[in-house]
């Protein structure tokens, strides 16, 4: 990923033509313009996979519950009527409130989409990953 220095409402537009699946990004304000952030690649290690078991709640991380991992899900943008989880749809982008969101945030961040695998009894439903999610370094 090069890295990009655009407005933030630049980046909330054109954000999924900057992120890639598995490739770790940091996101720092910069004070080299109005409103202004750099994208940039980063070498942190990431998780190996991500595995939804038996519905929204049950998620791992490398098989570990979220909450003991340096991973945290940002959750709440989904546009999937009646659930506000971490998992997004596969037909939803990194776009719109979400991005805006994670360029409004005052210090450095690091980030990283990852597709969901499900896992269970109820994943003989899926043919390949059940969403995305966007996880967040603590």
């Amino acid at each position: 990923m090069p890295t990009a220095l655009l407005t933030r409402e630049e980046l909330a537009n054109r954000f999924d033509e900057l992120v890639e699946f598995d490739v770790p990004f940091t996101i720092t304000p910069t004070t080299e313009g109005p409103r202004t952030n750099r994208v940039d690649s980063n070498p942190l290690r990431v998780p190996d996979c991500v595995t939804l078991l038996g519905g929204p709640s049950g998620l791992l991380i490398d098989s570990i519950d979220t909450v003991l991992t340096s991973w945290q899900p940002v959750t709440g943008f989904s546009g999937q009527h009646g659930y506000s989880g971490p998992v997004m749809h596969p037909s939803e982008m990194l776009s719109g409130p979400m991005a805006r969101h994670l360029l409004e945030r005052d210090e450095p961040a690091a980030y990283v989409v990852m597709a969901v695998f499900p896992e269970g009894p109820d994943s003989v439903d899926f043919d390949g990953p059940a969403g995305w999610i966007l996880l967040r370094r603590r």
